[in-house]
């Protein structure tokens, strides 16, 4: 899934052991926030579209759906 995206990515960054993030220096517009993680043998992926404004910007976005597909190599 990643390989799919690399090329459409602007901003990346990851989360704390809290599940927090923060990034600077993101230009407002629309986006589409895309999320992944290791679960169990596989892994689980997730997205959302998001709106930035200028400004301080807080999105909360617990609870998700989460899809799980499992690792083919593991």
């Amino acid at each position: 899934a990643f390989n799919a995206i690399r090329k459409h990515i602007r901003y990346s960054g990851q989360t704390d052991s809290s599940g927090k993030a923060q990034l600077g220096g993101v230009d407002p517009n629309n986006y589409y926030l895309f999320g992944m993680t290791k679960a169990g043998r596989g892994f689980t992926i997730w997205n959302s579209p998001v709106s930035v404004q200028v400004g301080d910007n807080i999105l909360n976005l617990a609870p998700q759906t989460l899809t799980e597909i499992q690792d083919p190599t593991g």
